[in-house]
């Protein structure tokens, strides 16, 4: 883009304003997470390479498929990568329609919770030799604890938050489910859980079963 590095947000008003929401013919319009932002930042502009690749005579994109529209499908194996697309390829030496899982690991490694002893394990057990193994073991830790998290708390705000974080739920319906704003959700009992998720992780004790290939 011509002004880079500035990234231009539109507002929720600018948006109603302007007509750039959701269509058939445009990109989706959503809220901006500006802790994910350069790793949101990144898979677009994997996203525009694959596009510009396949203006190639005898290459097709067919589709993409963005993690928020994979979510609901993925979450429940334990696997939810960035995007899922496919290509089509006029070649008769290769198979004609090709899948692609992207996963763009941008923020995890510079995660002070990847340098906690447990996940640090769990990367260099289980996960040893994978692509993204720090971000695979973080995801892994986080998994876990919110689950006991979630039934240590049930039937509070916190043990709400944590099961609807764990599978995959935005904030803003775990907030409508209990009543609440998602800013109060946020401001209240958001930091509380965050505490607690990092209190679990740097206490969590290493077992044989992180070391399993």
């Amino acid at each position: 883009m011509p002004n880079e590095p500035a990234i231009w947000v539109a507002s929720r008003r600018a948006v109603e304003a302007f007509g750039l929401g959701d269509s058939e013919e445009g990109a989706p319009v959503r809220r901006i997470k500006y802790g994910r932002l350069n790793h949101d930042l990144a898979v677009n502009d994997c996203r525009v390479h694959v596009m510009r690749a396949s203006r190639e005579p005898g290459i097709e994109l067919l589709s993409w498929r963005s993690e928020v529209e994979l979510r609901a499908t993925t979450i429940r194996h334990g696997v939810l990568p960035d995007a899922l697309f496919q290509v089509a390829r006029d070649d008769a030496s290769r198979s004609p329609k090709a899948t692609f899982a992207l996963e763009c690991e941008v923020s995890e490694k510079d995660s002070p919770l990847v340098r906690l002893p447990w996940v640090r394990r769990l990367a260099e057990g289980r996960y040893r030799g994978r692509t993204c193994a720090d971000g695979l073991a973080l995801r892994e830790a986080l998994r876990l604890t919110l689950d006991g998290l979630a039934s240590d708390f049930e039937g509070t705000a916190i043990g709400t938050l944590a099961a609807g974080l764990r599978i995959g739920n935005t904030q803003a319906s775990v907030a409508r489910g209990l009543g609440f704003s998602e800013e109060y959700l946020c401001r209240r009992w958001k930091p509380q859980l965050v505490r607690l998720l990092r209190e679990q992780l740097s206490q969590q004790e290493f077992t044989p079963m992180d070391d399993a290939a």
